[in-house]
C-alpha cells in the first residue's frame, strides 16, 4: 500500500519555499500535526524564512477543549506569542482587520468528513473572506478517515440552512469565488 501523506508534511518536507517571505495566517486545531506529531504552529515556525503572524481557530479553539456550541473569544497563545483569532464566537470569518496582516493563509483542519462538523464550512467561509480580501489560501488536504467513498443520511434542505448545511444560502453570483486556491498533499 501506498503510503498516504498530509498536506502538512508534504509543505513542511517539500514546499516551504511556497511560504518564503511571506506572512502567514493558519487556521488549524488540535488534530493540526505532522507525522512525527508536531503542532502545524511550530512546523509553520520552523519554515525558513516565514513569519507565522497569525493563528486561527475553529469551534472548540485552538486546543479543542472547548464545549461544543461554546462560543469562544480571542486567545493570545503565550507559548508561541502570537494571537489566536477565533472563527466561532461573534463571527464565523475572518474580518478584514483579522487578515491585514497576513499575505497568505494556510488552513490545517482534520475533518471526519461528516455533515455535523463544522470544519469545512468553517474553511469555505475562510477562503471567501480571503477572496475578497484578495489573499490567497493554501488547503492543506488530509485523507478523510472514513473512506468519504459513501454517502449516507438525509440531504440538507436549502430552507433550513445552518453553519453546518450553508451550501445554498451562502452561494450565489453575487458572492465571489475563492480565487487564488491551491490544494496541498498526496
Amino acid at each position: 500500500m501506498t503510503p498516504v501523506r498530509a498536506g502538512l508534511d508534504v509543505l513542511v518536507s517539500r514546499l516551504g519555499s511556497m511560504l518564503a517571505g511571506q506572512r502567514v495566517g493558519l487556521l488549524c486545531h488540535q488534530a493540526s500535526v505532522t507525522r512525527d506529531l508536531t503542532h502545524a504552529a511550530d512546523a509553520v515556525r520552523r519554515l525558513r524564512k516565514v513569519r507565522l503572524a497569525a493563528l486561527f481557530a475553529p469551534e472548540h479553539g485552538l486546543g479543542g477543549a472547548a464545549q461544543d456550541h461554546a462560543h469562544i473569544g480571542a486567545e493570545y497563545d503565550r507559548t508561541r506569542r502570537i494571537r489566536v483569532h477565533s472563527l466561532y464566537g461573534k463571527r464565523l470569518e475572518p474580518t478584514p482587520a483579522m487578515l491585514r496582516d497576513i499575505d497568505v493563509m494556510v488552513v490545517d483542519l482534520q475533518d471526519v468528513g461528516a455533515r455535523y462538523y463544522t470544519f469545512a464550512w468553517t474553511t469555505v467561509l475562510t477562503m471567501r473572506a480571503c477572496a475578497r480580501a484578495g489573499k490567497p489560501v493554501i488547503v492543506l488536504d488530509r485523507p478523510n478517515p472514513l473512506g468519504g467513498e459513501r454517502l449516507e443520511g438525509n440531504w440538507p434542505d436549502g430552507r433550513f440552512p445552518s453553519f453546518v448545511e450553508t451550501w445554498p444560502a451562502m452561494y450565489s453570483s453575487d458572492l465571489p469565488s475563492p480565487i487564488g486556491t491551491r490544494r496541498v498533499g498526496t
